[in-house]
Formats: C-alpha cells, structure tokens, sequence
C-alpha cells in the first residue's frame, strides 16, 4: 500500500521553499507520484493561532496531554463535547511531478485554469492572459491532503496492474485530479491516465524530504501556540544566528503556514 516511509534527519542544511500542490475549487490537475511510498504524520490544528503544528508523540506533546487532562476532568462526556480538545489529524505527503497546463504572467505569476478554462485576465494583478500560450508547469511538489485522497489514491495504484495482477505503481503513469468544492465542502476525483506512461526521471536533491516539511514546535513554543501567540512571534523569540535557521523559518511562515490554514480541512 501507499504508505509509511523512514524518517531522514530534520536538521539537514539544504532547506528549500515548500511549493505544495494547489486545491481549489475547479481545479482539474495532471501529475505523476515521485515516491513509491507516502510519508504520513499526525498534525493538531490550533485554532487560536490558526496553524497546523506536528505532533511530538504521546508523552512529549503538550496539546495530547492536555487533551488527556481535558478527558479525565469530564468523565462520561463524548470526546466530541468536550470544548477545547484539539484532535490528531493523519496527513499524508508525497512528492509529485506536477504537469498541469499553467499560465504565465509577464510579472511570473502561474494561472491554473478552472473547470479546464483560463480566464482572459489575472483575477489579482489584472494581467491579460488571451494571447499567452499555456505550457504543463514541470514542477516537483509536495502533495499534502488527508485519508480521503490518498485513500482514491490507493485504490488507483491497486487497479492498474499489469497481465499477472501487479501493481504498475502510481510513478509509471499520469494522474488526473479533479476538485469541487472547498473546504469541509471539497470533493475530490482521482482517475488513473495510464496511456500516459513516459519515463520522468528526477534527481533526488529536487525531491523534498518530506520528513522536514511541515510546522515543529518545542514543547514549550506549542504551549504559546495555544496561549494565540503568532508563529512569527515565536519564531523571532528563538535564540539563533544562524542565518540559514533564520531563513528556514521565514519560508515555513510564508508557505507552510498559508497551507495548513487553507488545507487542514480538506480531503
């Protein structure tokens, strides 16, 4: 099955910027799975702070043991009406080709189209988009989503199989997804493209290690994410001089938190 990989070192030096895979309502999107293998983490959303943060485990995550102190103080009560419980969330990751057909403003802004339709002009900057030729983005992105997806996802790499029954494996053909819908409202449609099977062949340092990608906080910087402190405020209270840190920590704040926000509902 599609799941479950090892765990590299958070700490690696060669950070990049996160581009995750964009969902929005009338998205119609074509890419190809990269790792043979999702990579799977638990994720509480604080909604005080508006940020999806990584869980630290049972015993070290300050947010499960008020969750446990929070169910001991209201015995008898369903899970679901006690007020203050933040849940774990499994998320599940995976690096992808992305070859959806984009198009580019002469400021570098990408267009998706919607419902398989460009709009004549940018809806932010006011761009003119008629005479611009759309041309497949040929990006490696993370593909973050929940059970849902990646459970049409596995159903896909289990129904494509070759002439004694195995798996051709979601990284030797096409994926089409589609998306209606947002939020808790959003529905998604995978279907298999395997006439669409070309070999792509990408270097591992253009691949992203899933296993640093997402929101970690101490113990004690989770209990001030809970208290409604910013993530930006708690990442300028950490002692570092380190300027690659500093620079990690300012694309977290740009492009991981405005995905946990916009996602951590979604399928």
């Amino acid at each position: 099955m599609f799941a479950d990989i090892p765990e590299r070192n958070f700490e690696e030096s060669n950070f990049k910027k996160t581009a995750f895979v964009p969902f929005f309502n009338g998205a119609s999107l074509r890419i190809r799975v990269l790792d043979q293998k999702a990579h799977a983490v638990e994720k509480h959303f604080i909604n005080r702070s508006k940020i999806s943060v990584i869980c630290l485990g049972e015993e070290a995550c300050p947010i499960c043991e008020n969750n446990r102190r929070l169910v001991n103080a209201n015995p008898g009560m369903k899970r679901n009406e006690i007020k203050g419980l933040i849940y774990k969330q499994t998320r599940f990751m995976a690096n992808i080709f992305n070859r959806t057909p984009v198009k580019t403003t002469p400021s570098g802004k990408l267009v998706y189209p919607i419902n398989n339709k460009f709009p004549s002009a940018d809806a932010t900057t006011g761009e003119v988009l008629i005479d611009i030729e759309a041309k497949p983005i040929n990006q490696v992105q993370v593909l973050e989503r929940g059970s849902t997806l990646f459970s049409q996802l596995n159903l896909v790499h289990n129904s494509v199989v070759d002439e004694i029954g195995q798996p051709l494996g979601l990284w030797n053909y096409d994926i089409s997804i589609s998306v209606l819908g947002s939020g808790k409202d959003m529905v998604t449609n995978v279907s298999a493209l395997s006439h669409l099977n070309d070999k792509i062949e990408v270097a591992d340092e253009d691949r992203y290690a899933l296993e640093t990608v997402g929101i970690r906080l101490a113990p004690g910087e989770m209990v001030k994410a809970l208290e409604g402190v910013t993530l930006r405020d708690i990442f300028a209270a950490r002692r570092s001089e380190d300027t690659e840190a500093l620079a990690k920590e300012a694309e977290i704040i740009s492009a991981e938190v405005k995905e946990s926000v916009s996602n951590i509902f979604d399928a």
